[in-house]
């Protein structure tokens, strides 16, 4: 179902998020965005528990200020990847290696699996795969 912008409401309340539309309030599990680098402000789905489909928000053009606003945070929060800053270490074990890193949102410490979780294919950046599966971008890390 295409949800209306000027009559969609959004509602987050400790960890329970609520869409309202045409009177009916309906309980969302997941909110993803479908095209998150091409279209990040729109076509965003809203799911339920069995990953069900409840709606799709094709733009957040003309929702009111309050859930628009409260969406846009929801989604920055929710979709939020820390790019490192620096690199203070990195021990290798075995195969893996643990990396101690500063990011744009604070200190970290990870596991690296083996050399196939560092991507190095768009230079300058270099993105890291952690063991647990987070992804961080870097840039300014590479070398020729």
């Amino acid at each position: 179902m295409n949800l209306s912008p000027k009559s969609l409401r959004f509602q987050v309340e400790d960890d329970n998020v609520t869409i309202v539309s045409d009177g009916r309030t309906m309980l969302v599990d997941r909110v993803v965005r479908a095209f998150p680098k091409t279209h990040p402000e729109g076509y965003i789905s809203f799911l339920d528990s069995l990953g069900h489909e409840i709606g799709m928000l094709e733009t957040t053009d003309g929702m009111d200020a309050d859930s628009r606003d409260s969406l846009v945070d929801y989604l920055r929060r929710l979709y939020f990847v820390p790019t490192i800053v620096e690199i203070l270490s990195v021990e290798s074990t075995g195969t893996s290696s643990l990396w101690r890193i500063i990011t744009d949102d604070g200190e970290r410490t990870f596991t690296v699996t083996s050399r196939e979780s560092l991507d190095g294919d768009r230079p300058p950046e270099i993105r890291i795969t952690t063991s647990a599966g987070q992804r961080f971008p870097t840039t300014g890390h590479w070398t020729a």
